[in-house]
């Protein structure tokens, strides 16, 4: 008996689709253009395709269906069987070496442009709204895949920016330290970028809302003010060589001591190692907890219990006065009637 699944109604069809796993999906994407577009309706809404774009690898992967990697067309392809395949409207020499990998052939100096295509294809061809994680490495074109990443308009669950060449290294900041563009990461946001001594972000404002990514990790900071530490109500905060004081981290614990801040369960703080800066747990717990409840232990590492109506965390500073780590507990406080 032929059960014709796409003439269900819409709500039937949908949880329908979410019973197939993403290797039927594909397949049934590239049956015929009637499929591909009711299918695509579907898509968005159900985030069933997972595609990851590594442009350290220049590679493709579309979990559980294929892996495509993009090599110089003057790479030695005797006695392989070659198979035109578009992406994005170019025409390429491909092989499929096994049934998951297939190796895709691009003009030298082209493995970026050639990544960007096959990932525009997945994009447009199985109406992806977000990709699974995308991850550039030092390179010279990073700019030119984050603009590519902006036009597409899709989201990240991971975004990953080792660096850029120094020429353009502000331009690309510009770019990646806004709202629009952290607001595309929902999961795990890092970036190495090194922005110019005197670099200040140009499109960081409070507009009213959050940024609410699960994991912020950020390896140069110091252009990261308390002002924007303040924009992000996120899981989890690493920030590396940092300018923020004592007084910072004070005002910052004084909000989430009111409430502020729900996703948060940790906030790292490091500080340039060669500076003279230090932090002072006093000043940082000062109006917040008494002084007395500070434990010392056998190497001078400082904690403090501190505690809101709703829950209790930890604050730790580092022997060295160079690090901080505050950590919330998931136990809710509930203080004794």
């Amino acid at each position: 008996m032929v059960f014709y699944a796409l003439k269900l109604p819409q709500v039937a069809l949908g949880q329908v689709l979410r019973g197939f796993d993403s290797s039927d999906l594909f397949e049934m994407h590239h049956c015929s253009i009637e499929t591909s577009r009711v299918l695509r309706q579907f898509e968005k809404q159900n985030k069933t395709m997972k595609v990851r774009v590594d442009f350290f690898r220049n590679c493709v992967k579309v979990e559980g269906v294929h892996n495509y990697h993009v090599l110089d067309a003057e790479e030695d392809r005797t006695g392989l069987q070659i198979i035109p395949r578009t992406f994005d409207g170019t025409v390429v020499p491909t092989t499929m070496f096994d049934k998951f990998t297939i190796v895709t052939y691009w003009p030298k100096d082209e493995e970026v442009e050639g990544t960007k295509k096959i990932a525009t294809e997945m994009i447009r061809s199985l109406a992806l709204g977000q990709l699974k994680d995308v991850y550039i490495s030092v390179q010279p074109k990073a700019q030119e895949i984050v603009e590519w990443v902006q036009n597409m308009q899709v989201k990240m669950e991971s975004f990953c920016l080792c660096g850029t060449s120094l020429e353009n290294k502000d331009a690309l900041a510009d770019l990646v330290f806004s709202d629009e563009f952290f607001r595309k990461v929902n999961k795990n946001y890092t970036c190495l970028l090194k922005p110019s001594p005197d670099y200040s972000p140009k499109n960081m404002e409070w507009d009213g809302h959050c940024i609410t990514n699960c994991h912020l990790a950020l390896h140069h900071t110091h252009w990261f003010t308390l002002e924007h530490l303040k924009l992000f109500n996120s899981e989890s905060i690493d920030l590396y060589r940092s300018i923020l004081s004592s007084a910072d981290i004070n005002k910052y614990m004084k909000l989430w001591k009111e409430g502020f801040y729900t996703r948060l369960s940790r906030l790292f703080v490091s500080l340039v190692s060669l500076d003279g800066k230090e932090f002072n747990m006093q000043e940082i717990i000062a109006g917040i907890a008494d002084q007395s409840e500070v434990r010392v232990d056998e190497n001078g590492n400082q904690t403090i219990e501190l505690k809101r109506r709703d829950k209790n965390a930890e604050l730790f500073v580092k022997q060295t006065k160079k690090e901080i780590t505050f950590s919330v507990k998931d136990i809710p406080y509930i203080p004794i009637a």
